[in-house]
Formats: structure tokens, sequence, C-alpha cells
């Protein structure tokens, strides 16, 4: 399987894995960022995307060999750079809930997710993406999609947003990454996380730690990128 990495400036580069293809998405029309890189991709049939913020979000070392090993039994490898985002999180729409009024149309809201994931870190073989694309189309029609995502960081609409927590929603077959304590510890420099992702099947012991979260706070120490 290739593995691509994707950059739009030049200055991005210093950033791209050695053992990556380094994709140029200025060459690309992509308005929906990484759904139309995907697009672009399709015809690779089994491929990776990763961004060049890869690391820098995942600070992971070593993650390639361990991905190949797992499509050996998955047909997806997707890796969340955000572990205690999700460990927090009673679900992907938590984190950011202006995306509500427009998701309940498509999706169960209130889906409880013991697992989830962010950014579209995706390893898949030809036929995870062919289910993906089929799920995702469905719902891209919806006018909600142009309305302002309130994103701190500038300008969007919605639809990149939606369509990475949509994600969520097709992980049939797929691997959500799963960081040991010592990542926790790297990037956290503590395990709380990681303990509570551990007991997050049991809903009623995990909701009462979770709740003592401010999960704005999380989030900022979550997102290196």
């Amino acid at each position: 399987m290739v593995i691509f990495q994707s950059y739009y400036r030049d200055d991005q580069k210093a950033h791209l894995l050695p053992n990556t293809i380094h994709l140029d998405t200025r060459k690309i029309e992509c308005p929906r960022l990484e759904y139309d890189i995907f697009k672009h991709l399709r015809p690779e049939g089994d491929f990776g995307l990763i961004s060049w913020k890869f690391y820098r979000k995942s600070q992971l070392d070593e993650w390639e060999d361990q991905a190949r090993e797992l499509l050996r039994n998955y047909d997806a490898v997707i890796i969340n750079p955000f572990p205690a985002i999700s460990a927090v999180s009673y679900n992907c729409w938590q984190s950011h809930t202006r995306l509500i009024k427009v998701a309940q149309d498509m999706v169960d809201i209130n889906e409880f997710q013991v697992d989830m994931a962010f950014c579209s870190y995706i390893l898949g073989k030809k036929g995870w993406w062919d289910r993906y694309f089929e799920f995702m189309e469905k719902h891209l029609s919806h006018p909600g999609l142009n309305q302002d995502a309130g994103y701190a960081r500038g300008n969007f609409p919605m639809t990149p947003f939606i369509v990475e927590r949509l994600l969520n929603y097709c992980l049939e077959g797929a691997y959500i990454w799963q960081y040991p304590e010592e990542h926790h510890l790297k990037k956290f420099g503590t395990t709380e996380f990681y303990e509570l992702r551990e007991i997050k099947p049991d809903f009623e012991v995990w909701s009462n730690k979770a709740s003592k979260y401010d999960l704005v706070e999380v989030c900022r120490r979550d997102d290196n990128g």
C-alpha cells in the first residue's frame, strides 16, 4: 500500500516523512479538503493519506510497520492523533457542537463512541474506501454544509469538519489506533487519559470521571498542530 503525505506550502516540506509519497495538494482542486484529496487518490485502489502535520499532532515515532501488520487483519487503519479528546468526549460531536444542527439530519448524533477518529489519517484497502465513499456521497448534498463552521483559525464551511466526523460512522472493518501508556506519558506527562479510555466501555464509571474535565482545555493540550 502506498502512503501519501499531503502539504500545500513549501515550508511544510520540512515536516514530511521520508518513507511517504509527498503530495502537493496545490495541484488538486480540494475545497472539501481531505475528502477531495481522497477522491483524487481513489484510482490507487489501496492507499493511505496523512498530512504534513502528522508527527506534530500524533507524536508517533514508529507506526508504519505496525499499521501494515494490522492491515493483514483489517480493511483500514485509522490513526486518531487526539487520544485525550477521544477519551474525554461522549462522541465526536462534543468537541464542535455547532456542527450538530446539520449533522443531526445525517446520523445519530447521540451515539456513544468509545473510540473516535479525527484528522482523517487513514490507510485503507479499496473495498473499505468504496464503502466510505458510498456512505459520504449520501450526505454531501445537504444545504447546511455551506454554513460557516465557526472555526477559530479562519472562515471555513462546515463541510470538512462534518466529513471528518462522519468517518466515525464508517468504522466497520477498521482499526482505530490505540496508544500505549508510555505514549501518553510522552505527550501529556500523565497516563490519566489512557486510564480514562480503559474504563470507557463502562459508561457509568467513565461518565462520572469524564465529567470533571474541561473539554476546551483537553483540546488545547491534545492538539499540538
